[in-house]
């Protein structure tokens, strides 16, 4: 039987009730329920738009609709309604303290604050919707929106099949349900909007639980868990979504519980609930929560399973995916549960990419805790200036650097000062940042041609341009260098030029010295792992300065043919015999064949300057490593970066859709927009925010939490034209005709600014967009209104007028010389809006 025989059906059977039961023939969306005393507060903490749209507009009814229609499908969890809306009541209530709200005349007052609506419409539609919201909060943890919206899109259309077969086999089925699936289905935006604010829900909770979600994210990474080994979507979803409701359920009331798959694992970090935990390993490991929604008793016990070869650690989901494109084969996709790597803070951030920068810049080769205490020297040798200076102008300028937390050397060495700190904690995730800006250095920090700039002076060729003696210079390179992973000392060699001229020939003579303390043994036989450790050095002349070499430095004499073969050392370079004659324990070194002879080692240029002094050494395996996979960035970043430009607002909010949502868009596109919302955040130009007197920099941004209730990412854009009242014939009578007293009066005190949208929401189609349903990235027509005690008056597009030659900001000078009674003559005084929409043409008395 067709859907469309049931809608009919339903028009037949609704014919012959009588007139008392066809009363009920009404849209039962519209019905609003009261909520679990629980979720007040909830309700308290919401905005007024959002309590209303939840109440009455279209969450409302995508609420009421879908738990409609999936009625009877979960079982009842009175437990998990309390715990859940106590859960979400006390984060909200934690949101609302720390949150400071935006002032009440901001165009974005009304859509600040945290987006508890799919909750709210939930809970005040039927229990039903609650569980079918808590399986939307499921659905995005573990899926990205696309997949999400897909799955939601066929949950509803086998939900309705599903709904069809049971009336065709003569099934009692409730009205609700039956009409639910008789009407139109509903629309996937809708779907995607009720993803959007479950999505945005958790972002916000993860924030103010973080410490609890951490903790069980980490637990949930060491398991090999499925959530379902079925493909198909609505039996696999309804199955896990089934087995984390009975599970909880059982949790919250404090029964234990042993769990072999994964839905009571991603139910409770998408609920945020979290009961103590037993993970079954090698020895058994409890982690103790303590969380007070959790009834004494209601342990969750963990067992590990074997992990496959081609299995995915964590707790993962695969699905076959039949609506993701408009064309095509259904899609396989898989997903994990585990802690987002992919977004870092910005501290992490600023670690990662000053750790490619000191890479990039060659200060300290292997060592980049050297280059971080050189980082911290400089300040302290900064905050000495700046005090021992603080009446000159110098002084101030120093000043001004150190108190701007912002200012890119503070940033530099507040991330030199956090690898200080954890430099012997080898656990710590900074040394992971450290690596991960290391290997990305070539494509994270770009080169230009300007000036040489104070990063420049960090290079270790120019540090040792400026040394003055060859000693300082062999000191400097020792301390930078460090042994390979095979802890051989002689893998690494510094070729240094004497410092004492060229020679006969007009040629510079260069000498060798060990980078790193190795074995004095004077025999092969001697050469053993107890020897005394010490430097070598090889000169062909005797220098003035080997009287000044510490302790246990060696120093021998160099064939000048040898010495001649270190001069293009561009090319790399072999032993010369005389050294390996001076040391017998080379033959035995650590790590090396004793079947290969070492003059077969060639030594490449690995820091320093070759001309001066160098460090060479035998790339180790682990210094040959090749990066996999796509490590560039993109050509429009590449492109920005290498042209100088100074940092707009196009360029500050293409930052943003990079490191929020990872978008790379053109900032050529973004020349229009004036926010971007995205989550539970809203990014908006600081000229939008602040009064037009301020004059706010280019790349400034606030971001708001808040969204409006759109999917993915939004960039709002003003209109093209935007439109202004009309001059009214009959306004005549009001025009002012007061001279300009001098004083400062403000006559639009019932002025208000507000943001509405038009249907103008079209999708930003990206190089490498794939062909599927679901748009990511959207243009949505923002019109800014301006209304006088409640009438419009006109539209604006406020960055295009502070970019007007008629913009001046007057500065201000206070009168000196006022009296009472003066007046300004041929200047009016501007007391309404139809004075500022109907000005004078020239000056009138």
């Amino acid at each position: 039987m067709a859907i469309s025989r049931l809608q009919a059906a339903l028009a037949g059977v609704t014919n012959e009730l009588t007139f008392a039961a066809a009363q009920i023939n009404f849209d039962f969306t519209l019905i609003k329920c009261e909520p679990p005393e629980e979720f007040r507060p909830l309700g308290d903490a919401l905005s007024k738009q959002r309590k209303d749209m939840a109440e009455c507009g279209t969450p409302h009814v995508t609420a009421k609709r879908l738990g409609a229609l999936f009625e009877g499908v979960c079982p009842t969890t009175p437990h998990l309604f309390k715990a859940y809306s106590s859960r979400v009541s006390e984060i909200a209530e934690a949101i609302k303290q720390k949150t400071e709200p935006e002032p009440e005349g901001s165009i974005f007052a009304e859509h600040c604050g945290f987006d508890g609506t799919s909750i709210w419409a939930a809970a005040t539609s039927s229990p039903t919707a609650l569980h079918v919201q808590l399986l939307a909060c499921m659905l995005a943890r573990v899926w990205k929106a696309p997949e999400a919206v897909s799955v939601w899109v066929e949950l509803v259309k086998e939900r309705r099949n599903e709904i069809e077969t049971q009336w065709n086999n003569g099934d009692a089925l409730p009205y609700p349900t039956m009409a639910a699936a008789g009407q139109s289905p509903i629309t996937r935006s809708s779907l995607a909007d009720w993803d959007a604010s479950a999505r945005s829900w958790l972002r916000t909770a993860d924030r103010i639980k973080v410490k609890e979600q951490n903790q069980f994210m980490l637990i949930i990474a060491n398991l090999s868990i499925p959530i379902s080994h079925e493909m198909t979507v609505y039996s696999s979803v309804i199955s896990a979504w089934r087995s984390a409701l009975e599970s909880v359920e059982s949790i919250i009331s404090g029964m234990p519980q042993s769990v072999n798959s994964g839905p009571s694992l991603l139910a409770l970090s998408s609920w945020h609930l979290y009961p103590d935990i037993l993970v079954v390993m090698r020895q058994i490991v409890q982690h103790r929560f303590k969380d007070r929604l959790v009834a004494q008793g209601g342990t969750l016990t963990v067992g590990l399973s074997r992990k496959g070869e081609d299995e995915p650690r964590g707790v993962f989901w695969s699905l076959s995916l039949a609506h993701m494109s408009h064309y095509g084969f259904p899609v396989k996709s898989e997903s994990r549960l585990d802690m987002d790597f992919s977004r870092i803070t910005f501290d992490q951030f600023v670690q990662a990419f000053c750790s490619g920068i000191l890479h990039r810049s060659r200060t300290v080769g292997l060592n980049t805790f050297a280059g971080a205490r050189l980082c911290i020297s400089i300040l302290d040798s900064l905050n000495r200036a700046a005090n021992s200076t603080s009446t000159t102008e110098l002084g101030d300028q120093l000043q001004a650097i150190l108190r701007n937390s912002c200012h890119w050397y503070n940033l530099l060495a507040r991330a030199a000062t956090a690898y200080i700190e954890k430099e012997n904690d080898p656990g710590d995730i900074i040394h992971n940042l450290i690596r991960i800006g290391r290997r990305r250095a070539s494509v994270g920090v770009v080169q230009t041609d300007k000036s040489l700039s104070f990063l420049d002076r960090l290079d270790s060729e120019w540090l040792i341009q400026h040394m003055k003696s060859v000693d300082d210079r062999i000191s400097f390179l020792r301390r930078l260098s460090l042994p390979n992973s095979e802890n051989n000392p002689w893998s690494s060699l510094i070729v240094f030029d004497d410092g004492l001229g060229p020679d006969i020939s007009g040629h510079r003579l260069m000498g060798l010295a060990t980078a790193q303390p190795v074995p004095l043994a004077q025999s092969q036989h001697s050469a053993t792992s107890d020897s005394a450790l010490g430097h070598q050095r090889w000169i062909v002349r005797q220098q003035s300065t080997v009287g000044s070499n510490p302790t246990n430095e060696t120093t021998h004499r160099m064939r000048l043919e040898d010495s001649q073969c270190l001069r293009s050392t561009h090319l790399g370079f072999t032993l010369p015999p005389s050294v390996i004659a001076a040391n017998p324990s080379l033959h035995y070194r650590q790590g090396l064949s004793r079947h290969v002879g070492p003059t077969t080692y060639r030594y490449h240029h690995y820091f320093g300057k070759p001309e001066l002094a160098a460090v060479y050494n035998i790339p180790s395996p682990t210094q040959c490593y090749r990066l996999s996979g796509d490590i560039g960035i993109s050509d429009i970043w590449s492109h920005w970066a290498r042209s100088g430009t100074y940092v707009n607002r196009e360029i500050a909010l293409a930052c943003v859709a990079h490191f929020q949502a990872g978008f790379d868009i053109d900032p050529a596109a973004l020349n229009k927009v004036f926010a971007i919302a995205y989550e539970d955040s809203i990014f908006v130009a600081m000229n939008l925010m602040c009064d037009p007197l301020e004059s706010p920099k280019p790349h400034e941004l606030k971001q708001i939490i808040g969204n409006i209730g759109k999917p993915g990412l939004t960039l709002m854009i003003p209109p093209d034209e935007p439109m202004i009242r009309p001059r009214d014939p009959s306004e005549w009578r009001i025009l002012s005709t007061t001279d300009f007293n001098g004083k400062k009066e403000n006559h639009f005190t019932e002025t208000s600014m507000h943001l509405t949208f038009t249907d103008y929401y079209v999708p930003l189609i990206l190089r490498n967009n794939r062909q599927l349903v679901d748009s990511q990235i959207y243009m949505l027509e923002s019109v800014v209104s301006m209304h006088d005690s409640g009438a419009w008056v006109g539209d604006i597009d406020i960055l295009k007028l502070l970019k007007d030659k008629r913009f001046v900001r007057l500065p201000l000078v206070p009168c000196r010389d006022h009296k009472e009674g003066w007046k300004m003559n041929g200047v009016l005084s501007a007391e309404n809006w139809s004075d500022i929409l109907d000005p004078p043409l020239t000056s009138q008395r």
